[in-house]
């Protein structure tokens, strides 16, 4: 089975290789725990060496972040062919939350997602994060809506990489 390494030392070596191809990986922590870098960090190892890869924000700009994975030595300019970040936080600035309206923040996110699958045929994908699109969505029945939403993303036949925050656990009975 093909597997997606992190580049993490000791964890791809546990992992007899990496992630396997096509799993779903929860990165979760507390605040400040460095969630975002980690994911960055392999989606930018893979795309490296060839493996394009796509990072959805929702919360950072794009500067941002690509400004923050330089301050922690990441040379974003060599994989400029094979990275693409998605700006959605640039969205919500733009047009606001809208979540009063109905913005349909999910439909928006598998638009641009499935877009790029075929213009850009990534095999790695990030979304950063799951605590801001449940806010942006107004998930009402979460847990159905996430099952589904993510079954939707094992369609696109890729590695996918999610992260949240660890203190949802707790609030996630609703």
């Amino acid at each position: 089975m093909k597997r997606t390494p992190t580049f993490v030392e000791g964890l791809d070596e546990v992992l007899q290789g990496g992630i396997p191809s096509g799993s779903l990986v929860l990165v979760t922590g507390s605040p400040g725990t460095m969630k975002t870098s980690l994911a960055f960090s392999v989606l930018h190892q893979n795309a490296v060496r060839g493996e394009r890869s796509l990072y959805v924000t929702l919360e950072q700009s794009r500067d941002s972040l690509l400004a923050q994975a330089g301050s922690m030595g990441l040379d974003v300019d060599a994989t400029a062919e094979n990275l693409s970040v998605l700006d959605l936080a640039g969205l919500r600035r733009k047009f606001g939350n809208h979540k009063e309206q109905g913005w349909p923040w999910v439909d928006l996110l598998k638009m641009y997602a499935k877009g790029l699958k075929t213009s850009f045929d990534y095999h790695i994908l990030a979304l950063d994060s799951l605590d801001a699109l449940e806010m942006l969505a107004g998930f009402t029945n979460v847990r159905r809506e996430l099952f589904d939403l993510i079954h939707w993303f094992r369609g696109l036949d890729c590695t996918l990489l999610i992260v949240a925050e660890s203190s949802r656990a707790s609030t996630r009975n609703r």
